[in-house]
């Protein structure tokens, strides 16, 4: 968080994924409170494009990965908390295509990425 607070633009927007805390956050962010954001987005634009589209639109800037959020939802006993092969594929592209990696912390818990125009 310390990085979010004291390295972003004022005027940067954090959307968390997989994670449902925002605590301490002095830039304005957008929790994923029951870890089903990423889930909700591909289902409703389908696409890495789109998803990137309407993020930046919303003025979002930036995307806070939890791993300990992602990978607890991938064992669920109930799989439809799983991501999907189709939803994995546009994780993967959004990730790859859309998502700079600006700060991982020690212990490699937290991603932060600025969502970018198309990478590649």
């Amino acid at each position: 968080m310390e990085y979010i607070n004291t390295r972003l633009p004022a005027g940067s927007t954090v959307q968390f994924l997989w994670e449902p805390r925002t605590y301490y956050s002095q830039r304005p962010a957008r929790p994923d409170p029951i870890l089903g954001v990423f889930k909700h987005e591909a289902f409703l634009r389908g696409n890495a494009d789109e998803i990137a589209g309407v993020w930046r639109e919303q003025g979002i800037t930036h995307v806070l990965f939890w791993h300990a959020g992602f990978d607890f939802l991938q064992r669920a006993a109930d799989r439809r908390f799983v991501l999907s092969g189709e939803e994995a594929a546009i994780w993967d592209r959004l990730r790859n295509g859309y998502l700079l990696p600006l700060y991982r912390d020690d212990q490699g818990a937290y991603i932060l990425y600025e969502l970018s125009t198309p990478l590649s």
